[in-house]
């Protein structure tokens, strides 16, 4: 499964390729349902293994802030 190691550096190329699409989908959803950017990082859901990580708390809002703005930077269209 996911081998997660201490400095958000990813061993196994598939399951960081799922992580991304994860919170993608995410952040995509919740762009899409119209959620400031104060609600969109509060409802955000990472799995355990990467909440054990010990930079966790200091890049999380981070990580989230990254792909809201990939997610609103390239949208098509009307939705």
């Amino acid at each position: 499964m996911r081998q997660w190691s201490n400095v958000l550096y990813w061993q196994d190329q598939a399951a960081l390729r799922t992580y991304m699409v994860d919170l993608h989908q995410q952040v995509l959803d919740l762009v899409r349902s119209g959620q400031s950017w104060d609600q969109l990082y509060r409802n955000v859901r990472f799995s355990d293994e990467v909440k054990g990580s010990i930079v966790y708390d200091a890049m999380h809002t981070l990580i989230v802030l990254g792909m809201q703005r990939w997610v609103t930077n390239h949208r098509r269209g009307a939705w």
